[in-house]
């Protein structure tokens, strides 16, 4: 986010449209960036059960996360006025953009398809740099807004995770050579195989009428902080390939691809309803993508929203909605009496 605010306040100075193009590129990147953080959480609260089961403390992975990774990547990001503070200015520079005298945004527009061809295979209804401006601006919400939270719930999850296994462990390890159980472990665990065997039924003939009560592991406390050796601040360099790189291309992908916001939902609304003026169905709306479907699944809580009550309506008809992907109850949207009028105008 630092680096699409610095790139937007260059092009306020220069008028330099790479300076766009750099800012549009770097506000994609901390979705990604964001959805690869919620991932390593969520491969770390695997490596806890999996380390669980074999009878492991990843005291080890837990040690250098704390020690390295938190403390220079993720403390910053998990402030919120940090955030925040990033995306009031980015905000406050597209609002400077788009308020330059139209002579200059017309030569930005142009100088824009020059640079960047592919512009002109997107919707941007004959307005790119408005396109990429608000490209920009939505990247930047749903970091803050989506992205950003879920980081902090899955970091939250794996904080609680490992300090229930590490009280799970401590008490154990405490009432361990101290109960008759731990010490006929040990006994057991020393013996020679054919030993054990002989241990193992007597133990078995002895416990066979035996009624177990377990401890509940919310009620086992820690006493004292353990003391743990710091890990090494120095860590390798990671090795760039083009098949990580590629790899980290496919998530940014599929991280971006159902990135969408209520504005978009009551947009694709609107541009039906253009095509309807009287009024269109929730069973006619298009669902020729998946895109298009959750529009259509998310279409009633949009219009019932905030935003959406006051320019659309939403009624119930006595049909049933059997699409290609969901049946419900038909709807019949319709523009506000209000903004209708304003259409006409």
């Amino acid at each position: 986010m630092r680096s699409a605010k610095g790139h937007l306040a260059a092009f306020l100075r220069a008028y330099d449209p790479d300076d766009l193009l750099d800012a549009w590129d770097y506000a994609n990147r901390v979705t990604a960036d964001l959805q690869e953080d919620v991932e390593y959480f969520t491969a770390l609260v695997r490596g806890l059960a999996r380390d669980a089961i074999e009878r492991k403390l990843a005291w080890t992975e837990f040690a250098d996360f704390l020690d390295n990774r938190f403390r220079s990547e993720f403390a910053a990001r998990l402030v919120a006025d940090n955030a925040e503070r990033h995306r009031d200015e980015i905000l406050a520079l597209l609002d400077n953009i788009r308020r330059l005298p139209a002579s200059r945004l017309t030569d930005t527009e142009s100088q824009l398809l020059q640079r960047a061809p592919w512009l002109a295979s997107e919707d941007t209804r004959s307005r790119p740099l408005s396109w990429l401006l608000r490209q920009i601006e939505a990247a930047v919400d749903s970091a803050c807004e989506r992205k950003l939270p879920e980081l902090r719930t899955a970091m939250r999850n794996y904080i609680n995770r490992f300090t229930s296994l590490l009280r799970q462990v401590m008490a154990m390890e405490t009432s361990f050579g101290m109960s008759a159980v731990g010490r006929a472990c040990d006994a057991i665990k020393e013996a020679q195989p054919d030993r054990q065997a002989r241990l193992l039924d007597a133990l078995a003939s002895r416990f066979a009428l035996t009624r177990i009560r377990l401890i509940d592991p919310q009620t086992l406390k820690v006493d004292a902080p353990s003391a743990r050796r710091r890990a090494s601040a120095l860590l390798a360099p990671p090795k760039l390939t083009l098949a990580g790189r590629l790899a980290a291309a496919e998530r940014r992908a599929s991280a971006a691809a159902f990135d969408f916001t209520t504005d978009d939902v009551l947009g694709s609304l609107g541009h039906a309803l253009l095509l309807h003026p009287r009024g269109v169905r929730l069973s006619s709306l298009p669902q020729t993508t998946a895109l298009e479907a959750l529009y259509a699944m998310h279409m009633l809580s949009a219009v019932e929203g905030v935003e959406g009550r006051e320019r659309f309506k939403a009624q119930r008809v006595d049909e049933r909605a059997d699409t290609v992907t969901f049946e419900t109850q038909d709807l019949l949207f319709e523009h506000r009496a209000t903004d209708h009028r304003s259409l006409n105008c």
